[in-house]
Parts: structure tokens; C-alpha cells; sequence
């Protein structure tokens, strides 16, 4: 069944800070009792006070289960490589909460950040606004104020009713809908569908980033006559001869096509989605297809496939968390290791678990679950246990620089270590090794 919007509740703020982000960061947290009260009405009336909801510039909502940070990544790679002003906002951030909005790549500093904060507390009155909430206006402030020709606009949670929805938009990224944060979502992917395709308009293009897209999804299509592009029908990839190729149309149905050397460095479904969005956006001549595939397919985040060696021993790490990303990892695990690699494992709890795990079970060796500094995450002795119940060899450790260091004695050196699980885990691998790291690999 859809959800539904949560009423809304009027609370006493505390005291509004001065200075510094982290100070603002306490006090937005504070706001609110719940981390998500999913709605429109409050945080567009904010938006609107502030001037702040419409844009001049082209928009595209990126939304999906999964690989929605690495489509927004090749679209702006894209932008910057045709010279066109490009701003992006993403969530949740991996090392620090800047990362979240960039300008023509850049992020903007903590100064910029607290006075949006401030001008959000200012516009807003009596409204209550959770912290995303508090967040996502007070980047579409900043947006404004830099005028992009491209804004990207990553999609929280869901769709319907996520805080980005308020901000009209010419073209949905649909990148894929599988089972994840079901409390607020759905049990079923229809369900899913139905909240992340409630994103369409009547006058929007639509790129749908898999082969498989819920009943649900094609009605909303349908219904409302976007001008669908999915997956394996008016665009496609493939890797055959050496090469990854990719075939697509422009604004005007044309043909486009061209190739690649490797494989895409970040999944590469995203990377098509975002390719085939590219030329619905702008014209060939502004960047054509062989140059738009090079720049797609060289496009890294971190986090997502990133290679690392230190001390002889083969890290990668990715932030999936959920069985379909698990899938998609496992798939290419081969190509970052001849031998089934140790998992340092952490995870949050309301993530599925064993379903996580049984899709990588096939694909690695040993596995260090830690505990994570965080309340949402599962206790370690959960995961050992379900780790266990399927009789896998399982080690506990107390935190992630300790799992870390365990699976790299249990792999050996020359071996390989995979990092996932979730933000959370990556981030605090990264943060270990990212000091000691003697070289960078290349990203899958």
C-alpha cells in the first residue's frame, strides 16, 4: 500500500546557533523528533518563501534504488567536459556532509553552508522541518544563487514525497526499483514503483536505467505520455569485441552510438542511463557521442567500486546495501580478484540482512562483521549470527579498523579484501586507509 504523507506537528525550536557547521548540525538535528516525515506541503512552503523552488535552468530528478550518486556523477562530468555551469546535490554524503553539493564539482565551504542555514531558520517561522528537509532547502537556496544551466537533484528517499519533488524538473532518472527501505516504501517492487514514479510529469522525458521496470512504472509512463527511454529499447550497452559500446538516441530520436575500451568504471547501467539523459539534454555538437562515452566511462566516485593497496593486499570498496547492489557486486568481483576475497561487513539495521549476504556468499571467503558508530547500525552479533545460520566462516570485531586488519591477515598478501555493507562501513575503511594507502588501483 502507498504511504502517506505523516501530519504535520508544530514543536518549540531550541535557540538558534552561531558559527560553526557542526554547531547548526546539532541544532537542525534537534528540530524534529523523527529522522524522516515524508511530505511536501512544509518544506515547499520554505522553499517558496525563500525564492527558491523554480529554476531557470535545465533539471533533472535522478531517483532509484540503487546507482543514483553514479548517474548524477557521469551527468556532471558530462556538463563539465561541455562547459556548461552544473550543480549537484546528493545524500547521504561518505566522508563529510559538504560532499553533498557541488558547483562545477567543487564544494562549497562551511561559511556558504551556514548562512543557507541560517536563511532557512529565518524564512521558516513556526514550520518543523527534519533535518533533510532543513538541508535540501537550504541547497536549493545556495542553487539559486549560483544560476546553474544544469541542476542535478538526487532523490532521498522514495519519490512522491521526498523533499526534492518540490522543485519541477525537465527530465526523471529512474536509474532502477528494487526492495529497500520497505518501512516507508512498500513490501514489492509495485509499490516502490508506484511512490518513485509519482516523479513524472505530462511534460517531462523519462530514462529508465534497467531492463525489468514494475507494471506500476510503465502505467505512470503511460498514463501521463512522457517520452520514455528505457534500458534495452531505445538505448542499450553492451561489452563485446573488447570493447563496451553504447547505443542511444538524441532529442530528436536520431541514432547515436560509439565505444569504449573498457568497461565503465562505475556500474554500467547507470553510466548508459546517464549517457542517453546526457542527449536528451543537450545537442550532440555540444559534446558528441565519442567524447560523451570516453568522459561517462572514466567517471569515478568514491565508494563505488574504488580500488586501494596497502600493505600488499587488494582493497575495494562499495556502498551497497541492499540485495540487488549485492547482486550487481557479485557480478563483478571476478574482475577485481582471481580468488574470493575476505568481507569486512557492516550494516544497518533495518537493511535485509541475509538476503545481503546470500548474494555475495558465493563470491567471497571469510567475513569480519564490525560494529559501527552509529545507532542505526546492526549489532556485529547479528550478522555473525546470520553469518553462521548459513555457515559461513564468520569473525567479530569490535570496529571497522580492527576488521580491516583481521581480513587482511585471513586474506594474505596479494590477496583481496571487499568493504561494503554501507556508507557507514566504506567510510570508515576509507578513513583507515585512505592514510597508509601506498598506491591507488584503478576502479572496476
Amino acid at each position: 500500500m502507498a504511504i502517506q504523507p505523516a501530519p504535520s506537528i508544530a514543536l518549540s525550536p531550541p535557540s538558534a546557533p552561531v558559527g560553526t557547521l557542526s554547531a547548526w548540525h546539532r541544532y537542525i538535528d534537534q528540530l524534529h523528533p523523527e529522522d524522516i516525515e515524508l511530505g511536501l506541503p512544509r518544506v515547499a512552503a520554505v522553499a517558496q518563501r525563500l525564492g527558491c523552488q523554480h529554476f531557470t535552468g535545465q533539471v533533472v530528478t535522478v531517483a532509484g534504488t540503487n546507482g543514483k550518486g553514479s548517474a548524477v556523477a557521469v551527468l556532471e562530468a558530462l556538463a563539465r567536459a561541455a562547459g556548461i555551469l552544473v550543480g549537484a546535490y546528493t545524500s547521504p554524503h561518505l566522508l563529510h556532509f559538504n560532499e553533498r553539493l557541488r558547483i562545477n564539482g567543487v564544494e562549497l565551504d562551511d561559511g556558504a553552508w551556514c548562512e543557507a542555514f541560517a536563511a532557512v531558520d529565518q524564512a521558516r517561522g513556526q514550520t518543523v522541518l527534519t533535518a533533510f528537509e532543513f538541508e535540501t532547502v537550504a541547497a536549493l537556496w545556495l542553487l539559486a544563487r549560483h544560476r546553474p544551466q544544469l541542476l542535478l537533484l538526487e532523490v532521498g528517499l522514495g519519490g512522491r514525497l521526498d523533499a526534492v519533488a518540490i522543485v519541477p524538473s525537465q527530465l526523471v532518472l529512474l536509474n532502477c526499483v528494487e526492495l529497500d527501505h520497505e518501512r516507508w516504501l512498500g513490501d514489492n517492487r509495485e509499490a516502490i514503483g508506484a511512490e518513485k514514479s509519482a516523479l513524472f510529469s505530462s511534460n517531462c522525458a523519462v530514462v529508465y536505467g534497467d531492463l525489468d521496470p514494475p507494471q506500476s512504472v510503465l502505467q505512470r509512463a503511460q498514463q501521463l505520455a512522457v517520452r520514455w527511454h528505457g534500458l534495452g529499447q531505445q538505448y542499450h550497452h553492451e561489452t563485446a569485441d573488447g570493447l563496451w559500446h553504447w547505443r542511444g538516441v538524441d532529442r530528436a530520436g536520431g541514432a547515436l552510438c560509439s565505444s569504449a575500451p573498457a568497461a565503465p568504471c562505475l556500474d554500467a547501467n547507470s553510466v548508459s542511463a546517464a549517457l542517453q539523459a546526457w542527449f536528451l539534454l543537450c545537442p550532440e555538437a555540444r559534446l558528441d557521442a565519442a567524447s560523451a562515452v570516453a568522459v561517462a566511462t572514466a567517471t569515478r566516485l568514491a565508494g563505488r567500486r574504488q580500488s586501494l593497496f596497502r600493505d600488499g593486499v587488494h582493497y575495494l570498496l562499495d556502498v551497497a546495501h541492499n540485495p540487488a547492489a549485492a547482486i550487481r557486486l557479485a557480478a563483478v568481483l571476478p574482475e577485481f580478484s582471481d580468488s574470493p576475497p575476505a568481507v569486512v561487513l557492516g550494516m544497518m539495521e533495518d537493511k535485509n540482512h541475509r538476503g545481503f549476504i546470500n548474494a555475495l556468499r558465493g563470491s567471497v571467503g571469510a567475513w569480519c562483521v564490525a560494529e559501527l558508530p552509529t545507532p542505526r547500525a546492526a549489532p556485529a552479533s547479528t550478522l555473525a549470527a546470520c553469518l553462521g545460520s548459513l555457515g559461513a566462516d564468520v569473525h567479530g570485531c569490535d570496529d571497522v579498523p580492527t576488521a580491516l586488519a583481521r581480513a587482511g591477515v585471513l586474506a594474505g598478501a596479494g590477496a583481496s579484501v571487499l568493504v561494503t555493507g554501507s556508507f557507514v562501513t566504506v567510510a570508515e575503511a576509507l578513513r583507515q586507509l585512505e592514510a597508509t594507502a601506498d598506491r591507488a588501483g584503478a576502479v572496476l
